[in-house]
């Protein structure tokens, strides 16, 4: 029976040369996946809602989260975590959009509703109210 002849030299550097492209192949897809991971995760912002590229509406999602989604949601659709605990049920913001103007939107958050939503007059300015308005505006149906 004859005997395998052994790899010349050029065969072994091929066959080193392919395990060495293997490798990095497989690292940099490691890499650029957990890039992926890490960019759609930062991009989502902190409320699992794509962060906003206009830096008055960012702001108004962080103002939003601060003071808001307690009651309202993290997508202000009325369902945030304190919702069930209270006597009425907070507003779905994304629904009343239509319904309402920024300066109604304005008015309600400088002096609350008389029942259950606080006014913020003493908490935001003018300023930090309307960037949360135009938070609400931006949230997708």
């Amino acid at each position: 029976m004859p005997q395998p002849t052994p790899p010349s030299p050029v065969q072994e550097k091929t066959e080193k040369n392919n395990k060495l492209l293997f490798w990095l192949l497989a690292g940099t897809a490691v890499v650029v996946t957990s890039v992926a991971l890490v960019l759609v995760f930062f991009l989502k912002g902190q409320s699992g809602v794509p962060a906003p590229s206009d830096p008055f509406i960012a702001q108004g999602q962080m103002l939003y989260n601060q003071n808001c989604s307690e009651c309202h949601g993290e997508k202000a659709r009325g369902d945030g975590p304190r919702a069930p605990t209270l006597k009425f049920q907070p507003a779905d913001l994304v629904g009343h959009r239509g319904h309402h103007s920024d300066q109604d939107f304005l008015s309600i958050l400088q002096n609350g509703t008389g029942f259950v939503m606080p006014s913020f007059k003493d908490k935001l300015t003018e300023e930090q109210m309307r960037q949360i308005i135009a938070y609400i505006r931006y949230l997708k149906e």
